[in-house]
């Protein structure tokens, strides 16, 4: 596809009076009373250089020309109206310009008018204007033709003028642009899209910025005055649209002719709903003439998410680039990163124990422990420093405490989790003289505040890892607490976390769909087991499912929530493999075999030298 500059028109339908030895009717097609005595009528049609097309909405409002038009057609008609019409009454081309024909130009400044003059029996009529990309062959201006080959480009009717004998009107025509074609195409600056063979894809579950674009049959781009309203909609419910000019973010329709701040024809794209089919969602594009409603134009756009591991380092065996890095997986590559150079990554530094979490806008929040102050720091990449392209991370990710755990220097936060309720959970393992205890904040509108405080206390000791159960899951919402003492929840609407049986001692815990639970029980045990009960007391199955004790596991895990995995899995876990290694392992469960296998993931390209501690996956 051509993305060209665009034509801008300013059309003026001047009718002068004439007397009784003017031109012969015009006979056409179409329904006309008697014919009086014809009128002279003159259009002007102006299309300006090309470096006036690009600031076009300075200068001209409600109309637009392509660079490509060679013939203009134009209908009239007293009771059924004509759009678009291929053997108008009346026709010029163009390219020759000739004055026999009715047609004479001028330049100046380097724009050009075109003064096309035919005759019109006095009466009321209705009136449609085509722009076309061909010129008209057969006697002009009264009978030419437009071939089936040509394409309409720009079109604009008046519904009833009145042309009376001994007047002059000069009458304005918005002339609207006819999309061939729509696309939505991501924004050149964007890092988490690519292009792929049956469309796009999408890595993670941050916003990534399109652009949406009507383009007329000759490839030109049509925004601005004259643009079409283009409506997208995903049947499926995958994905979430939001433009900068909606009043509440989200929008199904964007006016390509306003010429709004920034980019108006921008929209952020969000996955919402996680299949890995492919595609995993199909967006459907629809806009229509704004003077031939009954003309529309389709489009569908194909759009694959997948999801991104994200792994923060802390320092191993010697010195490494500790800090937060985000990695693209993909079911053709078994979930496994595409390539182990991270497309995020920021460094840190004094990171201890650093558990990561990914909120509702695909944005990490990341533990840290600076200067042995324990506490935890988060970003949220819609609201990133001017200039970083969500969900890039700023320069300075990990440097500003956000949330302060209330042991502080008596805190460590071993694991996080993100509820669909915007809040974030915190494992602490050290506060209350060596107990622990769960915090929770509200993270919704970028708030830090605590929602309980000081936090939430039960009958574990010492919890190492947490997790929120996907909505998918038949006790989505609940949260797990993986504790020195065993496996806790916090049911459905709950209050206060309960035993949930399983083992008697637990370093962290993950939901998967399916009602799976992962829970690793020290170094090296890792077990999956069934989910039962109800969302108001879930329990674990008394025996696990599977187990594995081939590598190590540690304090956070990251489920993947697709539905669409591999055959003869039924749920993947990503670990880190405990402090000395310098990566994580997947595991994958298979019911049918009743096994856990492992796949260590090394080596990372970068750190080197340094511990996997926190692990989580967007979606």
């Amino acid at each position: 596809m051509r993305r060209r500059s665009i034509g801008s028109l300013l059309l003026v339908i001047a009718l002068a009076a004439c007397g009784g030895n003017g031109a012969t009717p015009l006979v056409g097609p179409h329904t006309t009373p008697p014919q009086p005595a014809p009128q002279r009528v003159t259009f002007r049609l102006k299309v300006p250089p090309a470096r006036q097309q690009v600031r076009r909405k300075h200068w001209i409002r409600g109309k637009y020309v392509s660079p490509a038009t060679l013939g203009v057609g134009i209908s009239y008609w007293t009771s059924t109206p004509v759009t678009q019409d291929r053997t108008p009454q009346i026709a010029f081309d163009l390219a020759t310009c000739l004055a026999a024909d009715g047609c004479t130009s001028s330049t100046s400044s380097g724009a050009t008018t075109y003064t096309l003059t035919a005759a019109v029996p006095a009466g009321t009529y209705g009136f449609d204007v085509t722009t076309w990309d061909a010129s008209p062959t057969g006697t002009l201006p009264s009978a030419g033709v437009f071939a089936n080959t040509a394409n309409a480009l720009s079109e604009g009717a008046i519904a009833s003028q009145t042309i009376s004998p001994g007047t002059t009107p000069t009458l304005s025509l918005t002339l609207n642009g006819v999309p061939a074609t729509l696309s939505l195409v991501p924004r050149p600056d964007q890092t988490h899209v690519a292009q792929i063979t049956s469309g796009y894809q999408i890595v993670g579950s941050a916003p990534v910025q399109f652009l949406l674009n009507a383009v007329d049959a000759d490839g030109y781009t049509i925004v601005g005055s004259g643009a079409p309203v283009v409506s997208f909609s995903n049947a499926a419910g995958d994905l979430e649209f939001t433009c900068p000019s909606a009043s509440n973010g989200i929008c199904s329709s964007i006016d390509l002719s306003t010429a709004t701040a920034g980019t108006p024809n921008l929209v952020n794209v969000q996955a919402v709903a996680y299949s890995d089919a492919n595609p995993i969602a199909t967006v459907g594009l629809s806009s229509s003439d704004g003077s031939n409603p009954t003309l529309r134009t389709t489009a569908t756009v194909s759009i694959t998410e997948i999801p991104e591991l994200w792994v923060s380092f802390v320092g191993g065996a010697g010195t490494c680039p500790c800090g937060l890095f985000g990695y693209p997986m993909a079911k053709s590559n078994g979930y496994v990163p595409t390539t182990f150079n991270p497309i995020d990554a920021t460094l840190t530094t004094n990171l201890a124990n650093n558990a990561v979490a990914i909120d509702a806008t695909g944005a990490p929040w990341l533990a840290v422990q600076p200067n042995a102050s324990y506490s935890v720091s988060g970003i949220d990449a819609l609201t990133a420093p001017s200039g970083t392209v969500p969900p890039q991370l700023p320069a300075n990710f990990g440097s500003t405490t956000t949330l302060t755990l209330p042991g502080g220097t008596a805190s460590q936060a071993d694991g996080m989790a993100i509820d669909g309720n915007d809040l974030l959970w915190v494992a602490d393992s050290q506060y209350r003289s060596g107990s622990g205890e769960i915090v929770s904040y509200l993270i919704a509108n970028d708030s830090d505040t605590p929602t309980t405080y000081p936090s939430v206390n039960g009958s574990f000791s010492i919890p190492y890892g947490i997790a929120a159960a996907p909505p998918s899951s038949s006790v989505g919402g609940s949260i797990w607490v993986a504790a020195s003492n065993g496996i806790y929840v916090m049911p459905v609407g709950g209050s206060s976390f309960i035993a949930a049986g399983g083992p008697g001692s637990a370093d962290s815990v993950g939901i998967g769909p399916g009602d799976l639970a992962w829970v690793c029980t020290g170094a090296p045990n890792l077990s999956v087991y069934a989910i039962t009960g109800n969302a108001s007391a879930p329990t674990l199955g008394s025996t696990a499912l599977a187990s594995t004790s081939s590598v190590n596991c540690e304090q956070q895990m990251a489920v993947l929530q697709a539905p669409d995995l591999p055959a003869a899995t039924n749920s993947i876990a990503f670990m880190g493999n405990g402090f000395g290694n310098a990566g994580i392992t997947k595991f994958a469960y298979n019911s049918s075999a009743g096994s856990i296998a492992a796949t260590p993931l090394l080596p990372f390209a970068s750190p080197q030298n340094a511990n996997a501690s926190g692990v989580a996956v967007a979606p």
